[in-house]
């Protein structure tokens, strides 16, 4: 790339850049707005666009509203959001309880400090009709309508815990199980949870509560077929297909509390050839430990969403320096042995060398001659950096340029829109 391309692809990045961070100011400046008290659920209300409005009708699939205007809309949601306070305790877990406890710990309602919440978990609550946003006296609160608080205080607490409990496991359940197989039918949801759990769950109610979870968690996604998969399948159908083509092959059978802790956030599945890879990487460069779990994270992500050993090649050539050919054929073995031990989407949560025995044509051997890269001095390899102990020294990067830095950026890093938000959960939500 020449200087002038540079330089245009530079002022187009930072174009992108600063139109992200106009975006999120006035989200900011919408989420934010100064509030006084008391004030009125329609106040509240009032406050959002129609927009808004439309889209908490959409959340409680409340038919017809949409239509009316403004002012309308509003004093029908009055009335209407503190009857659907009880359904919507229905689909909540855990997490989501606590928060709203918050707010009813009280006898009058209570506001809480916003500082530290992210503008994507405040939309979230905005478009339950539960709770709100604003500024008070220089500070960013959240609140509670007192028609809600009245109508939370009303319910029998008590009566919802075990139905708390079982919308976390469920919700847990269901993340882990597609953690590891990639997509799943609801069906198929529905009869896993049933074995795990030995209760078989109500269709429409275990459906509600997957649909909450996924729009709060982001781990899963639906598509227009009813088929459900993790976040970071980009491809349902071939993962669709790739099972299907193996009506022999149950799926691989997770103990509960596996898959109870597949479901979390930023679970890693740190099995043995995790931990090997990752002691090969600190054993080869000088990096941090998070670093090296980082690299094998995202080398496992690569061998379910593409397959290829070369595909893990390559990403590793953007992050590490190569000193020699031989590193290279070292390296090779090493990833190799990973995706051999990494359990893919595309057979059903198992690794290849547990189907080796039965499907030999799924196992990824070691190439039968040494892994032909280019010349390994010549670019994108490296001479050593200063640093070197077997390997130079490296950060965790991905294939996103920070165009002033001209840095690569990691999945972990903060995106560089300026939105706040790990890049993996923003701008390389989709990469």
């Amino acid at each position: 790339m020449d200087k002038d391309d540079f330089k245009l692809l530079n002022d187009v990045f930072e174009r992108f850049k600063q139109d992200q961070a106009n975006y999120q100011l006035r989200k900011a400046k919408k989420l934010w707005q100064s509030i006084s008290f008391p004030i009125a659920f329609s106040e509240i209300l009032e406050r959002l666009t129609k927009d808004e409005l439309t889209r908490i009708c959409r959340h409680y699939e409340l038919k017809n509203l949409s239509a009316l205007k403004k002012q309308d809309l509003i004093t029908e949601l009055v009335k209407i959001l503190p009857q659907k306070v009880q359904n919507e305790m229905m689909s909540l877990d855990e997490n989501r309880y606590i928060f709203l406890r918050n707010f009813i710990m009280n006898d009058e309602p209570t506001v809480i400090n916003a500082e530290e919440f992210e503008i994507e978990e405040v939309e979230y609550w905005q478009t339950t009709g539960l709770i709100f946003s604003g500024s008070w006296k220089d500070t960013k609160i959240l609140l509670m309508p007192a028609e809600i608080f009245n109508a939370f205080k009303a319910l029998d607490q008590k009566m919802f815990q075990e139905i708390i409990q079982r919308n976390t496991e469920w919700i847990s359940l269901t993340q882990g199980m597609l953690y590891y197989y990639g997509v799943l039918s609801f069906h198929q949801i529905l009869n896993q949870i049933e074995n795990l759990t030995g209760v078989e769950p109500d269709y429409l109610e275990l459906h509600e509560v997957l649909l909450r979870a996924k729009d709060y968690y982001e781990l899963l996604q639906i598509d227009q077929y009813g088929t459900w998969a993790y976040c970071e399948v980009e491809d349902i159908d071939k993962i669709k297909q790739e099972h299907q083509a193996r009506p022999d092959v149950d799926y691989y059978k997770f103990g509960k509390s596996k898959l109870l802790s597949a479901g979390q956030l930023d679970y890693r599945d740190e099995n043995l050839a995790f931990r090997h890879f990752t002691e090969f990487l600190l054993n080869a460069y000088e990096m941090t430990e998070d670093d090296a779990k980082d690299i094998t994270e995202e080398c496992q992500r690569i061998i379910n969403l593409d397959l290829r050993v070369h595909g893990v090649i390559e990403f590793l050539q953007t992050q590490l320096e190569f000193p020699s050919f031989e590193t290279v054929q070292e390296l090779t073995e090493h990833v190799v042995d990973l995706s051999n031990n990494t359990r893919q989407w595309i057979l059903k949560g198992h690794t290849p060398d547990e189907l080796f025995a039965v499907e030999k044509e799924f196992l990824k051997p070691l190439p039968s001659s040494p892994y032909q890269a280019p010349n390994p001095l010549a670019p994108p390899f490296a001479l050593p950096l200063e640093g070197y102990k077997g390997m130079p020294k490296t950060e965790t990067k991905s294939n996103i340029i920070d165009m002033k830095t001209r840095k690569k950026v990691g999945r972990n890093d903060p995106c560089p829109c300026g939105s706040g938000k790990k890049f993996k959960h923003c701008c390389g939500k989709d990469q």
